[in-house]
């Protein structure tokens, strides 16, 4: 089992690498036509409040106790999964 910082770590990593995936969206969303446009920002801004949301999570698991990180990790790990699934869903649009 991980511990609390490898798991902090191991998410710190995965939100790295879905900004990168956010930031390739913003500029194909800049590329796009304009009636298209519109979409990808609204995209954007969905996946950018959904990803705040598991960072807010993710500060509050540091300063929770032993106890209740088991608990936000299972709140996390459920809230990447549908992230992730949303972005990969709209990226094959």
């Amino acid at each position: 089992m991980r511990t609390r910082e490898e798991y902090i770590q191991e998410l710190k990593e995965k939100l790295d690498e879905f900004n990168a995936k956010l930031d390739e969206l913003q500029v194909q969303g800049k590329l796009a036509e304009m009636d298209s446009r519109k979409e990808y920002e609204e995209q954007v801004q969905r996946f950018t409040a959904k990803r705040d949301e598991i960072v807010s999570r993710l500060n509050e698991m540091r300063h929770s106790s032993d106890e209740a990180w088991e608990d936000l990790r299972k709140g996390i790990d459920q809230a990447w999964s549908h992230l992730k699934e949303a972005f990969d869903q709209a990226r094959s649009h």
